[in-house]
């Protein structure tokens, strides 16, 4: 099952921990919370936070296998027909330390392994491309898609890029 937690110290919390059971002990009761689950994401690959506070959440249904050409939907390659991978913006509105809005910012995507903040929108690393998806309207939906470049192998979804961070020196920095 995908979860995230939250906790109200700003306390590291290492999954061992939470594997041996100490989550009910976990700092002298303060604790620790359930933030989203399952079904609102699944498989989250990549979190991000906002200039909102908000989290944003990269998520795949269709892990491991990388959809095929024959379901490119569009001209560009930016969207995938029947694709569950998305990435949504979680946000808690009432203050109670859960998730209780979930936007769709982008879907139909294609195993979306990585996405940083960049001009305004999103850079996001999904082979065999990388694209730039911005909400140009005010409603935390990606409006624009763009192609960045392609080329990245589709044969290995284990081995792709991943993890974009923006750099102090304005570069996206990733791992592959």
């Amino acid at each position: 099952m995908a979860a995230l937690i939250s906790c109200k110290k700003s306390e590291i919390i290492y999954l061992s921990d939470i594997r041996q059971g100490f989550i009910a002990d976990y700092i002298n009761g303060d604790g620790v919370q359930l933030f989203a689950a399952e079904p609102q994401i699944n498989k989250p690959i990549n979190l991000a936070f906002d200039a909102k506070g908000r989290l944003w959440v990269s998520s795949t249904v269709e892990y491991p296998y990388a959809a095929e050409k024959s379901r490119w939907s569009d001209p560009q390659g930016t969207r995938v027909k029947d694709s569950r991978d998305a990435i949504k913006i979680l946000e808690d509105t009432d203050g109670d330390g859960r998730a209780d809005k979930f936007t769709l910012f982008a879907d139909r995507l294609n195993i979306p392994t990585g996405f940083t903040f960049a001009n305004g929108g999103i850079v996001v690393a999904q082979s065999p491309r990388f694209l730039f998806l911005k909400d140009t309207n005010g409603d935390d939906v990606a409006d624009e898609r763009k192609v960045l470049f392609s080329g990245w192998s589709m044969n290995d979804t284990h081995a792709t890029a991943s993890n974009l961070r923006y750099g102090l020196d304005n570069w996206i920095w990733g791992t592959v």
